[in-house]
């Protein structure tokens, strides 16, 4: 949490890079899938170190750590844990893992599929939205970078048949992009 928070970062590609080192899996047939918070480790991993992933499933995620203050819901939920952007040390801890700011021209990135609801407050849209965006301008691979905004979803709550539709596509995503 808060100035921490890059543990967790760190922690994941060590359990990457141990599946690896175990001849579990390799990067091309590795995929990241995470939701919210998990939306945040996905899209964190995915732009700090796309060498160890073919692909990378971000499901509502917070992407843009640095103008959460957008947003009064999210800022509010995140403040505990993230911390305020409005606060000067805060905001440089956070802008150095925000995965919109992470972005490198020129990299060679992974598949990435960015799933939001169109309704949802707590992780809107637009973190979605602006990673694509900034990936695609980014990107040097032939990896595809796909958005994908759902009518009539909010945070993780949508209809039955919304819920199998997203499971279908992010795991013929995973299919199509680690096979």
């Amino acid at each position: 949490r808060m100035h921490r928070k890059q543990g967790t970062f760190d922690d994941m590609f060590a359990v990457i890079e141990d599946l690896h080192a175990r001849g579990f899996t390799t990067p091309e047939h590795t995929g990241v899938t995470g939701s919210s918070n998990g939306g945040l480790l996905t899209c964190a991993v995915f732009t700090q170190r796309p060498d160890l992933i073919g692909a990378a499933v971000a499901q509502v995620p917070v992407c843009d750590m640095v103008n959460l203050g957008r947003d009064p819901v999210l800022l509010n939920i995140v403040k505990a844990d993230y911390g305020d952007p409005a606060i000067a040390e805060d905001a440089a801890v956070m802008r150095s893992y925000s995965p919109v700011h992470r972005v490198r021209a020129d990299t060679h990135y992974p598949a990435l599929l960015c799933d939001a609801g169109a309704a949802d407050t707590t992780c809107p849209a637009w973190h979605s939205r602006k990673m694509v965006a900034a990936v695609e301008a980014a990107n040097s691979s032939d990896r595809r970078i796909r958005l994908r905004v759902r009518e009539g979803a909010g945070h993780n709550t949508m209809t039955r048949e919304l819920f199998i539709e997203r499971d279908a596509e992010e795991l013929t995503f995973f299919y199509d992009e680690l096979s």
